[in-house]
């Protein structure tokens, strides 16, 4: 089974566009998803922007965290987001440590993005780095789900507990 699922994975991964690599390579529809998932990264880690973001989202869009996380599970709509977003905001202060990397897959409606954060926690001052993924799936240039890989899952709830 495990020799399936690499298979799976590299497939995946050969099928993936990079956007820092071969920009040329991206049809128009790509271009624009991108687009939009590198509006709503600057609007939630930037510049702090809801109602422009709230413009990106997809009416009944889904949120995905880590169950295992203190504010994991699953969000619908973007109220639910912003509770969310909030939440996770009581445990931390988070800065972006290396910028997002953007790619797309073959569907053309999936935008990945790889970046490192560091976060602070407000409970004990502790601090971690982790770079971190996030699964975008668009439709008619909305974000309809989004599910964040954390590259460290267990060590992640163990900073926020």
């Amino acid at each position: 089974m495990k020799k399936v699922w690499s298979f799976v994975l590299l497939f995946f991964l050969f099928n993936l566009t990079s956007a820092q690599t071969n920009p040329n390579a991206l049809n128009n529809l790509e271009k624009e998803n991108i687009a939009v998932v590198a509006k709503y990264y600057e609007c939630l880690f930037k510049t702090r922007d809801f109602k422009t973001m709230a413009s990106l989202i997809a009416d009944k869009a889904v949120y995905n965290q880590a169950e295992g996380l203190a504010y994991g599970g699953t969000y619908i709509g973007f109220e639910e987001w912003i509770k969310m977003f909030t939440k996770a905001a009581s445990y931390y202060d988070l800065v972006i440590e290396k910028e997002p990397d953007y790619f797309t897959d073959i569907s053309k409606e999936q935008v990945i993005i790889r970046f490192t954060i560091k976060c602070t926690s407000k409970k004990t001052g502790k601090i971690i780095s982790m770079p971190i993924s996030e699964h975008f799936e668009l439709k008619a240039g909305k974000i309809t789900a989004i599910r964040p890989f954390y590259f460290d899952t267990k060590a992640f709830a163990d900073f926020l507990n």
